[in-house]
């Protein structure tokens, strides 16, 4: 086994957005976005984060960046806490963590020119930026060296994403967080985008945060995937366990989601009732206690706690924990 320190570690990561009221505006209430959250990725290894909308996936990504001020818990980069670290010395770990925002569009300045776009990081951290260098990017995302005096929107959304990645890459990152980087592409798009950030990955030894709600094309791109519920992380394992056998009730449900090619195979859906609840004021005990359809009055009344249930393979569910406990396939 080795023991190679991860290069991300996350260890109980809070993020808990007040609501402010009355005349005074006073805290009134708080939305607990991201609850407790621990996890940590390897130099070369993606990590996805997987769940259903609002669960607090892109909160822990912006959280990691420093973009929203971390309620609690500690972050580490290459063993380095960072979580409070002072804004006014972020600048090498901003340079080492990078990220792909979800809207190639958006995200490019559509008033610069590609050359100036992907020079930016290279001035802002002091590095050489001249033509040779950001050509050399542009090789390494696929696309022409003479579109570097193009604008964004001369740019198909595929292309703008690579845009996207080049940039992240610039500054020379170790970890880039893919904050659903692909999610508004083309099917075809996406398949390339997704073999781009392989090879790149393979090239440059980049760790990946790869945030998704498509658990198809998690399913090709990652090594291990973690799955969020409402601000907390209920499973974590690696991609093949996860997809062949999963432990919780709503990993399974989402997965029994998932399309698949062939209208005459045999499907188990699982059909959850009831709406997400609200993170304002999240339940007791199991927090998907009031969706699950294999409730029982533990999971009203105790929280469980993330807890190996096999090699590298750890789930979050009193069903998977008792004594001659339920596994679910």
């Amino acid at each position: 086994m080795s023991t190679t320190r991860p290069l991300l570690e996350v260890k109980g990561l809070k993020k808990h957005f007040p609501i402010h009221g009355g005349l005074l505006g006073r805290v009134t209430a708080k939305v607990y976005a991201v609850d407790g959250v621990s996890f940590d990725i390897n130099r070369g290894e993606t990590l996805s984060l997987v769940g259903e909308s609002g669960c607090g996936k892109s909160t822990v990504g912006k959280a990691l960046l420093r973009l929203y001020p971390v309620t609690d818990g500690e972050v580490y980069l290459d063993g380095q806490r960072i979580d409070n670290m002072p804004a006014s010395k972020l600048r090498p770990i901003r340079q080492r963590m990078q990220v792909v925002f979800q809207d190639p569009f958006s995200s490019l300045n559509p008033r610069m020119k590609i050359r100036d776009i992907l020079g930016e990081p290279l001035t802002n951290f002091g590095m050489p930026h001249g033509t040779a260098e950001i050509e050399a990017l542009m090789d390494k995302v696929r696309l022409p060296r003479d579109a570097i005096d193009r604008f964004p929107h001369e740019f198909s959304g595929g292309q703008r994403q690579r845009i996207g990645i080049a940039r992240a890459l610039a500054p020379g990152a170790d970890l880039i967080i893919c904050d659903e980087a692909v999610s508004a592409l083309d099917v075809s798009v996406k398949a390339q985008i997704i073999n781009l950030l392989v090879d790149l990955q393979d090239e440059l030894g980049l760790a990946l945060l790869f945030i998704s709600h498509d658990l198809a094309t998690v399913e090709h791109l990652t090594h291990r995937v973690a799955v969020m519920y409402l601000g907390k992380i209920v499973e974590l394992t690696d991609r093949r366990t996860l997809f062949a056998k999963p432990h919780h009730p709503y990993t399974k449900a989402l997965l029994s989601a998932v399309p698949v090619p062939d209208p005459t195979a045999p499907r188990n859906r699982v059909i959850l009732t009831g709406d997400v609840p609200s993170p304002i004021n999240p339940p007791s005990g199991c927090r998907f206690h009031t969706r699950c359809p294999l409730v029982h009055d533990r999971c009203r009344t105790e929280e469980p706690v993330l807890r190996p249930v096999g090699d590298g393979h750890a789930s979050a569910c009193h069903l998977t924990h008792a004594p001659g406990a339920l596994v679910m396939g």
